[in-house]
């Protein structure tokens, strides 16, 4: 097996909304079993990304062509890069209206 080479700047797993060209919002989810899906019920806890923790999102998210994504981090590795993210996890725990941010962005790029 292949190790990636990573830094990890955080204990947690983060998971950052993507619009356009920067993060929204991060949070961490924390479960009592082993998925953290807010869905499923988790806790969710603002975070703060360190720039390149952002920079990494974002670049994530423009590799895949996607205007917006759901972007989950360990440090600075990329675990996943959602398509079609739940955002309501980001919007109680980082008080930031992800829809607005959405239509903003949709705005700006048809203008």
């Amino acid at each position: 097996m292949r190790k990636l080479p990573c830094r990890i700047s955080t204990p947690v797993a983060a998971g950052a909304f993507v619009v356009g060209e920067r993060v929204v919002g991060a949070i961490s989810r924390v479960s009592d079993g082993w998925r953290a899906n807010v869905a499923r019920g988790a806790a969710v806890t603002r975070v703060s990304l360190s720039g390149a923790e952002e920079d990494l999102c974002v670049r994530a998210c423009a590799a895949l062509g996607a205007d917006y994504a759901g972007v989950d981090l360990l440090g600075e590795c990329v675990l996943e890069v959602n398509g079609i993210p739940g955002w309501s996890g980001v919007e109680r725990a980082c008080g930031v209206d992800v829809a607005g941010e959405l239509v903003q962005h949709v705005e700006r790029v048809v203008a």
